[in-house]
């Protein structure tokens, strides 16, 4: 093991680690992290949270109003006496995800749906998203997938954020650790598309997840992983994707230029269970990318899709879930102590 010294940033990390989560706001998870702000932020520090502000979104003319007669949902901290864990399992069904309704949510002025100008505003000068619309979509995309109007109790559980003590691991690390403050995406839409961003710095034109017949054609371009195959036939760089699904998700988004890596010169695509192992044992590669489970019960914290045979109603998954992942990927790390392998202290 390298001596504990001093540290110098982040030549000190010998490995990587991404856990890769699913669909959910800054403001949902972490957004009342520290309750009064500046007060209780670290110090020296701001937090842009949800503490001390009135933020609220709109309800739609037409739709079932508020009983308090404002026609607004504030933002709103989750309320498990009354809800119990039914929390864990907010906002079911899953909101509209695809980039007309992320935009939507973003600039509240529906025009187009998912055709031009996909809900973008018309005047270029008002492309600073007000988040005024994520009421509005939600209850669109509820109606629709339901059959049913939404009413007060179905469309106000989109506002609905955690407290630091219903997600105690996530709020915890973040406090120890750190936290990035503010909301960005490459693509304002779903996985797939992000997740191509982040692997290869585009997703060659996607918006969406679908077709993804059409992603084994477009993603020929280099990856991260290819990067680090290439640097690494010159030093000991290597990666691994560890999916706790049938086939890694990565495998497929990219599968023109990663195809080789499922058996040559090994496999880099194993299952779940072997990241803990390779955890334990010290043998992590350099870069490790995770993915949880999303067929269910889902531990990715995405919310569950309505009445979906693999991905809904009877087995949704839930932040709970999400939170035992995250705990069990950290302690991995943080109780691994290898002397010439991956341990705590060279594992970012």
């Amino acid at each position: 093991m390298k001596e504990n010294t001093q540290s110098t940033g982040l030549d000190s990390f010998d490995h990587v680690v991404v856990l890769m989560l699913e669909n959910r706001s800054f403001d949902n998870l972490l957004g009342y992290l520290y309750p009064e702000v500046p007060s209780n932020a670290p110090l020296g520090k701001t937090f842009a949270g949800l503490s001390n502000i009135d933020f609220s979104n709109p309800v739609p003319t037409g739709a079932n109003q508020p009983p308090d007669g404002t026609g607004k949902v504030a933002a709103h901290k989750h309320d498990k006496n009354k809800d119990g864990n039914a929390i864990y399992f907010m906002p079911y069904p899953d909101p509209g995800e695809e980039y007309w309704h992320v935009n939507l949510q973003l600039f509240n002025e529906p025009d187009g749906g998912e055709k031009s100008p996909y809900n973008l505003p018309k005047n270029t000068d008002e492309l600073s998203p007000g988040m005024k619309g994520f009421v509005n979509d939600y209850i669109a995309v509820w109606n629709k997938t339901i059959g049913v109007s939404a009413h007060y109790s179905d469309y106000k559980q989109m506002m609905g954020c955690f407290t630091p003590e219903q997600l105690p691991v996530m709020s915890t690390l973040a406090k120890e650790f750190a936290v990035f403050d503010h909301w960005f995406c490459s693509v304002p839409s779903q996985t797939w598309c992000n997740r191509a961003f982040w692997n290869a710095g585009t997703s060659w034109g996607h918006t969406i997840n679908g077709p993804s017949t059409s992603w084994t054609v477009d993603s020929i371009g280099q990856t991260l992983f290819n990067q680090i195959h290439e640097t690494g036939r010159h030093s000991k760089l290597n990666w691994m994707v560890y999916s706790d699904n049938e086939a890694a998700l990565t495998s497929i988004i990219h599968a023109g230029a990663l195809s080789p890596y499922h058996f040559w010169p090994a496999n880099h695509f194993p299952k779940w269970d072997q990241f803990f192992s390779d955890c334990s044992n010290g043998n992590l590669p350099s870069y490790s990318f995770l993915e949880p489970r999303f067929w269910t019960p889902h531990n990715d914290m995405h919310p569950s899709t309505y009445n979906s045979k693999k991905y809904g109603k009877s087995d949704v998954g839930s932040v709970y879930l999400g939170e035992k992942l995250v705990w069990d990927v950290y302690n991995a790390i943080k109780n691994s102590n290898s002397s010439t392998g991956n341990n705590s202290q060279n594992t970012l």
